[in-house]
Order: structure tokens, then C-alpha cells, then sequence
């Protein structure tokens, strides 16, 4: 497992691109999940006010933000403050699907016929439950 704040990845991360080789070429991990939760504080601190957020923690979430603004007009049009953060958290975890697809390990082990499946979920806290994106990459 590897985490942090509003589960991110930069496409140049080399810590991530790291932790992926030595799951696919040590231990032989096929699958992979990217997943998000709700009422997720990096999430929200975008949702609240990115402007206002301290220097690294602004360039870490630089991302999140980027995909707020790029599905601005769709995020605002939800009202429920709940849902919005859910729909932003939604789009965080396809974009760094999509990310982490395109990184070196993967695309390596796929050039050898490793199979390398990337799956896409949202954990509800309040449900406890996995709620899948029905995404592959």
C-alpha cells in the first residue's frame, strides 16, 4: 500500500514509480487499485479555498486543483457540499489512474506481456463500503 495526501500522483513521482516496480517485479502484483475516499481533507481544502493554502501543501494538491478547474461548471452545479467533494474525489482517482497507467513500471511490465490492471474505487467512510468507478486501465 502506498498513501498520501488526497491520494496524488505527480507523473513524475519517483517515489510512486518506486513502490510500483518492486510490487510488479518483486511480488509479482498484477492488480492494482487506485482508490479515494470521501469526505477526504485534500479534497475539501481545494474545494475550500486552494488559494489560501500554505506553499507545499499547494503545490502538492496543484493537481486536484487542475481537475477542479478543468470540471469547474459540472462540480459547481452541486449544491450538497458532500456530493461535491465525492464527484471531485471521483475525478482525483481517474486522473491518477490514468497517471499511474502511464508510468514506467507498467508500461514496462506491459511491454513484456505482464498483465497490469489498474482499478478504480472510492471507499465511502460512512458506508464502509468500496464503491467501484467501473474504470480500467
Amino acid at each position: 500500500m502506498h498513501r498520501n495526501v488526497a491520494n496524488t500522483v505527480p507523473a513524475n513521482d519517483t517515489e510512486t514509480s518506486t513502490v510500483l516496480q518492486y510490487a510488479i517485479n518483486n511480488l509479482g502484483v498484477k492488480d492494482i487499485v487506485i482508490s479515494g475516499h470521501t469526505y477526504c481533507g485534500g479534497i475539501n481544502a481545494v474545494l475550500s479555498g486552494y488559494d489560501r493554502l500554505d506553499r507545499e501543501l499547494k503545490r502538492w494538491l496543484a493537481p486536484v486543483n487542475e481537475i477542479y478547474l478543468k470540471n469547474k461548471q459540472t462540480i459547481d452545479l452541486i449544491s450538497d457540499p458532500l456530493a461535491k467533494s465525492r464527484k471531485l474525489a471521483e475525478l482525483n482517482v481517474l486522473s491518477v489512474a490514468k497517471i499511474v497507467s502511464e508510468l514506467h513500471p507498467v508500461l514496462e511490465a506491459r511491454s513484456r506481456d505482464i498483465p497490469i490492471n489498474i482499478h478504480t474505487l472510492l471507499y465511502e467512510l460512512d458506508k464502509g463500503t468500496f464503491f467501484n468507478l467501473n474504470t480500467s486501465f
